[in-house]
């Protein structure tokens, strides 16, 4: 069986739309040409009702094939296509048959019986076959294949029968057999309409227990089928099987009316998802007003025909009593079946304000984190679509995207995007593609531009507190960093310093009884020293990481710095030209830079320092050169600075590079992050 989705043939689908629309209007010509249809002697017709349900089917179910055929090789296409065809040549052989009886055509008797003939697939089809090939995933079991076989089998030879009989009364059938051979058997003919109502009962059981376990994209136009199949397969019983009686003759003309134009309907639905054709509300409102026509002559002819049989009232008073009551409900129920097919065809499109407070049910069951997934295939499944992807602008660290999986588009199908605003601040986009083979219905577009505000404002929700949170990371990282700094400086330098001093102060109070002039100038070292650790002390306070790090603004941190360090007389230039960094690399650039600013200061005697942070084709690049005294390259001892720095870089698999400038005076740093 062809694959649902596979490719589509608008030629075929142009000419199957076409023959059926050319023969149901040739049949109404012909009727006009007739100086006499219908006539009363004529008893190879049942109703000039039947015509006008031919011709009606006729156009309902070419108009369904054109779609579905024009979009997507699907079997109900192909089924739809039969059911048209069949139905409007038989409409057209009996306007044929009028009009040649009265005018001397040939054909008249083929005609006849071609009208009986030809309907009888269309019918049995519908019935029989379309349940079984309806399914979006097609039955690949054997089991499947042999029911569909037999109905097809079953519907094949009951035509076979209905255009080789002579009908009693009729022009002769030149398609019968020679005069005086045997008709089938009534039994024969009984056992294959028995077969095509039991074919149809499973298929229709079928449905029933796909519905119920889900296996469908739609449950309502699944349940529209099953209802269409059922009214279909009780009205050919009720014709075949239930005496004769005025009740049950009026009954089957609107019935199969409805039967069939539901079933149409819900080809549409089924195979194709939604209605995508650019109509507005003309196909709504034309489905509706069919199926309330339907609906209308079915509660007529119960209300006349109860009232005359039952309650033994005059035709006339019956008729006026059936249409007061007729009046009262039809405007209820005009408004219950527009909201039913309008929902069928175009999802949750239809009721944007449903949809909007769907979207708001969302935003109030799930957290921030979790509420854009669940919007994303909210949206999807409501509104039919292949992907729905909630798309914030660059910089967002939020984004999602719901697929139907198991329809997926395909490459290249259009997309269209809505987009996301709160105020006048565009937050992102809201993108859309349709299933294969689909386009994007207006209506659609109007339900999301409505429900775009709420998204909108999840997206805004979320993105916070993903900054939130991103912010309290950076914020425990960069302390944690700014700690460790404090307790190497004091650990390694101040404590030792003091230290030094405490020992100093003990050696003066053990001199000062026997040589006050060494005590004297021991004291006065260290008052030195402490001054010394006094300006290391201010030193540090420079070096503590910037409020500015918090926030990942590395070149602002760096410009405190650099003011800082101003403020001890040594000039600082920093040309910073990399953002977006993760946070221990800015720390680290950091972190190197005030090393390499304490060193220049405290040792290198530097009046100016240039701090250069940009990209290389290769990597990061952190730059800074001085005019100070130098450094000494033959010196075999490593300063606590400078090996802080080396510890820095190897953290992040940096190269760290020190030396002299050459050839003016001052040091150079150079830390390179691949």
């Amino acid at each position: 069986m062809a694959n649902p989705h596979s490719a589509a043939r608008p030629g075929w689908a142009v000419i199957v739309g076409s023959l059926a629309w050319v023969l149901c209007l040739g049949a109404l010509a012909l009727l006009l040409l007739s100086e006499d249809p219908f006539p009363a002697d004529a008893h190879y017709y049942q109703s000039r009702e039947y015509f006008t349900l031919h011709v009606v089917t006729g156009i309902t179910s070419g108009t369904a094939a054109t779609i579905v055929l024009a979009r997507s090789i699907h079997p109900a296409g192909v089924v739809a296509a039969v059911i048209a065809l069949c139905f409007a040549t038989s409409a057209f052989s009996l306007g044929w048959a009028f009009v040649a009886a009265e005018r001397g055509w040939p054909g008249v008797g083929l005609a006849v019986h071609g009208f009986a003939g030809a309907s009888q697939p269309g019918v049995f089809v519908a019935m029989a076959v379309l349940p079984w090939v309806i399914r979006r995933d097609p039955p690949a079991d054997g089991p499947r294949r042999a029911v569909i076989g037999i109905g097809t089998c079953a519907v094949l030879l009951l035509t076979l029968v209905a255009v080789t009989q002579q009908q009693d009364g009729a022009p002769t059938n030149p398609l019968a057999g020679m005069p005086g051979s045997p008709a089938p058997p009534v039994w024969t003919i009984l056992s294959l309409f028995v077969t095509c109502l039991v074919v149809g009962a499973l298929g229709l059981a079928d449905l029933v227990l796909g519905w119920r376990r889900g296996h469908q994209g739609d449950g309502r136009a699944l349940a529209f089928l099953v209802a269409g199949t059922a009214v279909l397969l009780a009205t050919i019983g009720l014709v075949q099987f239930l005496p004769a009686h005025p009740v049950w003759a009026v009954l089957p003309v609107p019935l199969l009316f409805l039967g069939q134009t539901i079933v149409s309907l819900s080809v549409v639905v089924l195979t194709l998802g939604t209605w995508d054709l650019d109509s507005g509300r003309g196909v709504p409102r034309a489905a509706t007003g069919a199926l309330l026509a339907g609906l209308a002559a079915l509660l007529y002819l119960l209300l006349v025909t109860a009232a005359e049989h039952l309650l033994g009232v005059d035709p006339v008073p019956a008729g006026l009593g059936a249409v007061l009551v007729l009046t009262l409900v039809l405007h209820p129920l005009r408004h219950s079946l527009q909201r039913w097919v309008d929902h069928l065809l175009l999802g949750a499109a239809a009721e944007p304000t449903a949809l909007v407070a769907s979207v708001g049910r969302r935003l109030s069951e799930h957290t921030a984190d979790e509420v854009l997934p669940h919007l994303a295939d909210n949206l999807r499944s409501s509104l039919r679509l292949g992907t729905v992807e909630i798309a914030p602008y660059a910089g967002a660290p939020v984004r999602s995207q719901a697929a139907d999986n198991t329809d997926l588009p395909a490459t290249g199908s259009e997309e269209h995007a809505v987009p996301l605003v709160i105020g006048s601040r565009a937050v992102g986009d809201l993108r859309i593609r349709p299933r294969p083979g689909r386009t994007v219905a207006p209506a659609t577009l109007d339900a999301l531009a409505q429900s775009a505000a709420l998204v909108a404002a999840a997206v805004d929700l979320a993105a916070t507190n993903q900054r939130l949170r991103d912010a309290s990371s950076r914020l425990v990282e960069v302390r944690h960093e700014e700690r460790r700094m404090l307790r190497r400086e004091l650990h390694d330098g101040l404590g030792p310093a003091l230290a030094g001093v405490a020992l100093g102060l003990a050696a003066a109070q053990r001199r000062i009884a026997h040589d006050p002039g060494g005590t004297a100038g021991l004291l006065e070292e260290l008052r030195e020293e402490v001054t010394g650790r006094i300006d290391d002390v201010r030193t540090l306070a420079r070096a503590v990481l910037p409020p500015a790090l918090d926030d990942g603004d590395l070149a602002a941190a760096l410009d405190t710095l650099a003011t800082r360090f101003r403020g001890a007389g040594m000039r600082v230039e920093v040309r910073c030209g990399a953002a977006d960094l993760a946070t221990p690399t800015q720390v680290a650039l950091y972190q190197v830079t005030a090393e390499a600013l304490l060193n220049a200061h405290r040792h290198g005697r530097a009046r100016t320092v240039v701090v250069d942070v940009g990209r290389s084709l290769d990597g990061l690049v952190l730059e800074i050169t001085d005019d100070g005294v130098g450094i000494d390259t033959n010196s075999s001892s490593t300063g606590v600075g400078l090996q802080s720095m080396r510890e820095r870089a190897d953290a992040l698999s940096a190269t760290l590079t020190v030396g002299p400038n050459a050839p003016g005076p001052g040091s150079f740093v150079r830390m390179h992050l691949p």
